[in-house]
Protein backbone atom coordinates (compact mmCIF):
# COMPACT_ATOMS: atom_id res chain seq x y z
CA UNK A 1 0.00 0.00 0.00
CA UNK A 2 1.31 3.44 -0.95
CA UNK A 3 1.75 5.55 2.21
CA UNK A 4 0.79 8.68 0.27
CA UNK A 5 -2.75 7.36 -0.11
CA UNK A 6 -3.13 7.21 3.66
CA UNK A 7 -1.66 10.68 4.00
CA UNK A 8 -4.01 12.20 1.40
CA UNK A 9 -6.98 10.30 2.84
CA UNK A 10 -6.14 11.51 6.36
CA UNK A 11 -5.77 15.16 5.28
CA UNK A 12 -8.98 15.02 3.31
CA UNK A 13 -10.98 13.56 6.22
CA UNK A 14 -9.35 15.96 8.69
CA UNK A 15 -10.43 18.97 6.64
CA UNK A 16 -13.84 17.49 5.94
CA UNK A 17 -14.38 16.67 9.64
CA UNK A 18 -13.40 20.22 10.59
CA UNK A 19 -15.83 21.68 8.09
CA UNK A 20 -18.69 19.34 9.05
CA UNK A 21 -18.18 19.96 12.77
CA UNK A 22 -18.19 23.71 12.30
CA UNK A 23 -21.16 23.64 9.94
CA UNK A 24 -23.42 21.27 11.90
CA UNK A 25 -22.64 21.78 15.59
CA UNK A 26 -26.10 20.76 16.75
CA UNK A 27 -26.65 17.73 14.52
CA UNK A 28 -28.12 14.70 16.29
CA UNK A 29 -25.75 12.35 14.50
CA UNK A 30 -22.94 13.24 16.93
CA UNK A 31 -24.67 11.13 19.58
CA UNK A 32 -23.90 8.05 17.51
CA UNK A 33 -20.20 8.71 16.94
CA UNK A 34 -19.06 6.90 20.11
CA UNK A 35 -21.29 3.97 19.27
CA UNK A 36 -19.38 3.60 16.00
CA UNK A 37 -15.92 4.54 17.24
CA UNK A 38 -15.50 2.27 20.29
CA UNK A 39 -16.62 -1.01 18.64
CA UNK A 40 -14.22 -0.27 15.79
CA UNK A 41 -11.42 0.30 18.30
CA UNK A 42 -12.24 -2.97 20.07
CA UNK A 43 -12.34 -4.81 16.75
CA UNK A 44 -8.92 -3.38 15.87
CA UNK A 45 -7.44 -4.63 19.14
CA UNK A 46 -8.88 -8.10 18.45
CA UNK A 47 -7.35 -8.15 14.97
CA UNK A 48 -3.99 -7.12 16.40
CA UNK A 49 -4.20 -9.80 19.10
CA UNK A 50 -4.85 -12.63 16.63
CA UNK A 51 -2.03 -11.47 14.43
CA UNK A 52 0.40 -11.31 17.33
CA UNK A 53 -0.64 -14.75 18.64
CA UNK A 54 0.40 -16.38 15.36
CA UNK A 55 3.62 -14.40 15.27
CA UNK A 56 4.45 -15.37 18.87
CA UNK A 57 3.77 -19.04 18.21
CA UNK A 58 5.95 -19.14 15.12
CA UNK A 59 8.67 -17.20 16.93
CA UNK A 60 8.58 -19.60 19.87
CA UNK A 61 8.82 -22.64 17.59
CA UNK A 62 11.71 -21.08 15.69
CA UNK A 63 13.52 -20.46 18.97
CA UNK A 64 12.95 -24.08 20.04
CA UNK A 65 14.21 -25.26 16.65
CA UNK A 66 17.39 -23.19 17.04
CA UNK A 67 17.91 -24.69 20.50
CA UNK A 68 17.60 -28.17 18.99
CA UNK A 69 20.19 -27.29 16.34
CA UNK A 70 22.60 -26.24 19.09
CA UNK A 71 21.83 -29.46 20.98
CA UNK A 72 22.45 -31.54 17.84
CA UNK A 73 25.80 -29.81 17.32
CA UNK A 74 26.81 -30.39 20.95
CA UNK A 75 25.90 -34.09 20.72
CA UNK A 76 27.80 -34.45 17.44
CA UNK A 77 30.91 -32.92 18.99
CA UNK A 78 30.60 -35.32 21.95
CA UNK A 79 30.93 -38.41 19.75
CA UNK A 80 33.10 -41.01 21.56
CA UNK A 81 36.48 -41.75 20.05
CA UNK A 82 37.28 -44.96 18.23
CA UNK A 83 36.01 -46.55 15.03
CA UNK A 84 32.72 -48.32 15.62
CA UNK A 85 32.72 -50.24 12.33
CA UNK A 86 34.58 -53.27 13.68
CA UNK A 87 33.04 -55.97 11.53
CA UNK A 88 30.09 -56.44 9.24
CA UNK A 89 26.75 -57.24 10.80
CA UNK A 90 26.64 -60.69 9.22
CA UNK A 91 30.13 -61.54 10.48
CA UNK A 92 29.18 -60.69 14.06
CA UNK A 93 25.88 -62.55 13.77
CA UNK A 94 27.81 -65.61 12.61
CA UNK A 95 29.31 -65.70 16.11
CA UNK A 96 25.77 -66.08 17.42
CA UNK A 97 25.24 -68.98 15.02
CA UNK A 98 28.33 -70.67 16.45
CA UNK A 99 26.94 -70.32 19.97
CA UNK A 100 23.55 -71.50 18.72
CA UNK A 101 25.22 -74.72 17.56
CA UNK A 102 26.18 -75.36 21.18
CA UNK A 103 22.55 -75.03 22.28
CA UNK A 104 21.43 -77.21 19.37
CA UNK A 105 23.93 -79.90 20.30
CA UNK A 106 22.79 -79.74 23.92
CA UNK A 107 19.18 -80.37 22.85
CA UNK A 108 20.34 -83.29 20.74
CA UNK A 109 22.27 -84.73 23.68
CA UNK A 110 19.19 -84.51 25.87
CA UNK A 111 17.33 -86.72 23.42
CA UNK A 112 20.22 -89.21 23.18
CA UNK A 113 20.36 -91.94 25.82
CA UNK A 114 24.11 -92.54 25.23
CA UNK A 115 26.34 -90.32 27.41
CA UNK A 116 28.90 -88.85 25.02
CA UNK A 117 31.86 -86.81 26.36
CA UNK A 118 30.84 -83.80 24.27
CA UNK A 119 27.40 -83.84 25.89
CA UNK A 120 28.97 -83.29 29.29
CA UNK A 121 30.61 -80.14 27.95
CA UNK A 122 27.63 -78.58 26.16
CA UNK A 123 25.23 -79.45 28.99
CA UNK A 124 27.05 -77.06 31.32
CA UNK A 125 28.10 -74.57 28.65
CA UNK A 126 24.80 -73.99 26.81
CA UNK A 127 23.00 -72.09 29.62
CA UNK A 128 26.03 -69.83 30.13
CA UNK A 129 26.40 -68.83 26.48
CA UNK A 130 22.65 -68.55 25.76
CA UNK A 131 22.52 -64.76 26.46
CA UNK A 132 25.50 -64.28 24.13
CA UNK A 133 23.77 -66.31 21.45
CA UNK A 134 20.69 -64.08 21.60
CA UNK A 135 22.56 -60.78 21.60
CA UNK A 136 24.86 -61.78 18.73
CA UNK A 137 22.06 -63.09 16.55
CA UNK A 138 20.08 -59.88 17.06
CA UNK A 139 23.10 -57.62 16.41
CA UNK A 140 21.99 -54.74 14.20
CA UNK A 141 24.89 -52.29 14.15
CA UNK A 142 27.73 -50.69 16.13
CA UNK A 143 25.32 -49.22 18.67
CA UNK A 144 24.64 -52.80 19.86
CA UNK A 145 28.30 -53.66 20.43
CA UNK A 146 28.43 -52.21 23.94
CA UNK A 147 25.68 -54.58 25.03
CA UNK A 148 27.37 -57.47 23.21
CA UNK A 149 30.59 -56.88 25.15
CA UNK A 150 28.70 -56.53 28.44
CA UNK A 151 27.16 -59.94 27.79
CA UNK A 152 30.60 -61.31 26.85
CA UNK A 153 31.91 -60.24 30.25
CA UNK A 154 29.06 -62.12 31.93
CA UNK A 155 29.63 -65.20 29.74
CA UNK A 156 33.34 -65.51 30.49
CA UNK A 157 32.82 -64.74 34.16
CA UNK A 158 30.21 -67.51 34.22
CA UNK A 159 32.59 -69.91 32.49
CA UNK A 160 35.36 -69.18 35.01
CA UNK A 161 33.06 -69.70 37.98
CA UNK A 162 31.20 -72.79 36.79
CA UNK A 163 32.16 -76.40 36.18
CA UNK A 164 31.67 -75.94 32.45
CA UNK A 165 34.73 -76.81 30.31
CA UNK A 166 36.51 -78.32 33.34
CA UNK A 167 37.83 -75.81 35.80
CA UNK A 168 41.52 -76.14 34.98
CA UNK A 169 40.70 -75.31 31.32
CA UNK A 170 37.81 -72.92 31.87
CA UNK A 171 39.73 -70.38 33.88
CA UNK A 172 42.57 -69.97 31.31
CA UNK A 173 39.96 -69.52 28.55
CA UNK A 174 38.13 -66.81 30.50
CA UNK A 175 41.38 -65.15 31.56
CA UNK A 176 42.61 -65.13 27.96
CA UNK A 177 39.57 -63.11 26.95
CA UNK A 178 39.97 -60.58 29.77
CA UNK A 179 43.71 -60.25 29.08
CA UNK A 180 42.89 -59.62 25.42
CA UNK A 181 40.81 -56.58 26.34
CA UNK A 182 44.02 -54.96 27.62
CA UNK A 183 45.98 -55.65 24.44
CA UNK A 184 44.66 -52.47 22.75
CA UNK A 185 43.83 -54.12 19.44
CA UNK A 186 42.95 -51.64 16.72
CA UNK A 187 39.47 -51.99 15.17
CA UNK A 188 40.79 -53.45 11.90
CA UNK A 189 43.45 -55.76 13.36
CA UNK A 190 41.46 -58.88 12.49
CA UNK A 191 44.48 -61.12 11.96
CA UNK A 192 46.24 -59.98 15.13
CA UNK A 193 43.13 -60.66 17.22
CA UNK A 194 42.64 -64.12 15.69
CA UNK A 195 46.30 -65.00 16.17
CA UNK A 196 46.00 -63.94 19.79
CA UNK A 197 42.99 -66.22 20.28
CA UNK A 198 44.73 -69.17 18.63
CA UNK A 199 47.77 -68.67 20.85
CA UNK A 200 45.74 -70.19 23.66
CA UNK A 201 45.06 -73.52 21.96
CA UNK A 202 48.56 -75.09 22.34
CA UNK A 203 48.73 -74.17 26.02
CA UNK A 204 45.29 -75.68 26.64
CA UNK A 205 46.26 -78.87 24.81
CA UNK A 206 49.49 -79.07 26.78
CA UNK A 207 47.59 -78.46 30.04
CA UNK A 208 45.13 -81.24 29.21
CA UNK A 209 47.92 -83.64 28.25
CA UNK A 210 49.81 -82.91 31.47
CA UNK A 211 46.66 -83.48 33.50
CA UNK A 212 46.06 -86.85 31.86
CA UNK A 213 49.64 -87.91 32.44
CA UNK A 214 49.55 -86.75 36.06
CA UNK A 215 46.42 -88.76 36.79
CA UNK A 216 48.06 -91.93 35.37
CA UNK A 217 44.72 -93.09 33.95
CA UNK A 218 43.84 -96.50 32.61
CA UNK A 219 43.27 -96.89 28.90
CA UNK A 220 39.48 -97.02 29.34
CA UNK A 221 39.44 -93.84 31.44
CA UNK A 222 41.82 -92.17 29.04
CA UNK A 223 39.61 -93.04 26.06
CA UNK A 224 36.78 -91.15 27.79
CA UNK A 225 38.66 -88.18 29.23
CA UNK A 226 40.67 -87.31 26.12
CA UNK A 227 37.55 -86.61 23.97
CA UNK A 228 36.12 -84.67 26.90
CA UNK A 229 39.14 -82.38 27.07
CA UNK A 230 39.23 -82.09 23.28
CA UNK A 231 35.58 -81.01 23.28
CA UNK A 232 36.30 -78.64 26.13
CA UNK A 233 39.09 -76.94 24.20
CA UNK A 234 37.13 -76.90 20.92
CA UNK A 235 34.01 -75.29 22.35
CA UNK A 236 35.98 -72.95 24.58
CA UNK A 237 37.77 -71.67 21.48
CA UNK A 238 34.40 -71.35 19.73
CA UNK A 239 33.18 -69.01 22.47
CA UNK A 240 36.37 -66.94 22.33
CA UNK A 241 36.10 -66.59 18.55
CA UNK A 242 32.43 -65.60 18.76
CA UNK A 243 33.28 -62.59 20.92
CA UNK A 244 36.45 -61.66 19.00
CA UNK A 245 34.98 -58.24 17.91
CA UNK A 246 34.99 -57.15 21.56
CA UNK A 247 38.77 -57.56 21.66
CA UNK A 248 39.05 -54.98 18.85
CA UNK A 249 36.41 -52.62 20.24
CA UNK A 250 37.63 -49.35 21.81
CA UNK A 251 36.80 -48.84 25.46
CA UNK A 252 34.31 -46.10 24.56
CA UNK A 253 32.29 -48.67 22.62
CA UNK A 254 32.64 -51.55 25.08
CA UNK A 255 31.48 -49.27 27.90
CA UNK A 256 28.28 -48.37 26.05
CA UNK A 257 29.23 -44.71 25.58
CA UNK A 258 28.90 -45.05 21.81
CA UNK A 259 25.47 -46.67 22.13
CA UNK A 260 24.37 -43.84 24.41
CA UNK A 261 25.70 -41.30 21.90
CA UNK A 262 23.77 -42.98 19.08
CA UNK A 263 20.60 -42.96 21.20
CA UNK A 264 21.02 -39.27 22.03
CA UNK A 265 21.71 -38.41 18.39
CA UNK A 266 18.65 -40.30 17.16
CA UNK A 267 16.46 -38.69 19.80
CA UNK A 268 17.75 -35.24 18.84
CA UNK A 269 17.09 -35.96 15.16
CA UNK A 270 13.57 -37.14 15.98
CA UNK A 271 12.92 -34.01 18.05
CA UNK A 272 14.21 -31.83 15.20
CA UNK A 273 12.02 -33.57 12.64
CA UNK A 274 8.97 -33.16 14.88
CA UNK A 275 9.78 -29.49 15.47
CA UNK A 276 10.27 -28.93 11.74
CA UNK A 277 6.86 -30.49 11.05
CA UNK A 278 5.24 -28.33 13.76
CA UNK A 279 6.92 -25.22 12.36
CA UNK A 280 5.81 -25.96 8.79
CA UNK A 281 2.24 -26.59 9.94
CA UNK A 282 2.23 -23.47 12.07
CA UNK A 283 3.41 -21.37 9.16
CA UNK A 284 0.68 -22.85 6.96
CA UNK A 285 -1.90 -22.16 9.66
CA UNK A 286 -0.56 -18.68 10.19
CA UNK A 287 -0.78 -18.01 6.47
CA UNK A 288 -4.33 -19.32 6.31
CA UNK A 289 -5.58 -17.70 9.48
CA UNK A 290 -3.68 -14.45 9.15
CA UNK A 291 -6.28 -12.88 6.91
CA UNK A 292 -6.89 -10.58 9.86
CA UNK A 293 -3.41 -9.17 9.35
CA UNK A 294 -4.05 -8.71 5.62
CA UNK A 295 -7.31 -6.93 6.36
CA UNK A 296 -5.72 -4.82 9.09
CA UNK A 297 -2.83 -3.80 6.86
CA UNK A 298 -4.93 -3.11 3.75
CA UNK A 299 -8.21 -1.65 4.98
CA UNK A 300 -8.06 -1.05 8.68
CA UNK A 301 -6.00 2.18 8.49
CA UNK A 302 -8.72 3.79 6.41
CA UNK A 303 -11.45 2.61 8.77
CA UNK A 304 -9.69 3.80 11.91
CA UNK A 305 -8.87 7.16 10.26
CA UNK A 306 -12.54 7.49 9.40
CA UNK A 307 -13.54 6.69 12.99
CA UNK A 308 -10.99 9.16 14.39
CA UNK A 309 -12.23 11.78 11.93
CA UNK A 310 -15.75 11.32 13.26
CA UNK A 311 -14.46 11.78 16.81
CA UNK A 312 -12.59 14.89 15.66
CA UNK A 313 -15.67 16.24 13.93
CA UNK A 314 -17.74 15.60 17.03
CA UNK A 315 -15.20 17.44 19.14
CA UNK A 316 -15.19 20.40 16.75
CA UNK A 317 -18.99 20.45 16.79
CA UNK A 318 -19.03 20.42 20.59
CA UNK A 319 -16.60 23.35 20.76
CA UNK A 320 -18.56 25.25 18.11
CA UNK A 321 -21.80 24.66 19.98
CA UNK A 322 -20.24 25.78 23.27
CA UNK A 323 -18.85 28.93 21.62
CA UNK A 324 -22.26 29.77 20.13
CA UNK A 325 -23.94 29.54 23.58
CA UNK A 326 -21.35 31.64 25.32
Amino acid sequence: MNPMWILFFSLFLLILSLCVGLRFPGAGVWRWVDVIYYPLAIFGVILLFFERVDIRRVSKLEEQYRDLLVRMTDIDHARPGGNAELSGTEIIRSGGEVLASISKLDRTCQRTPVALPVCSVVEDLAPIVAPGERILLSYDGPEDLGEVCNVATDVFSGIAQSSALSRFLARPIAQHYFDGLDRDFLPFEFDRARVYIEELRPSLEEEASNMIEALNMSESDRSFIEPLYEATIRYGMFVLTSFEPCLRAPESIRSGAYAEWISNMRQAQTDMEQKEAELRQMRVNASELNQAAVFRASYWPFMIILALSLKFSKGVAALRKEYMHS
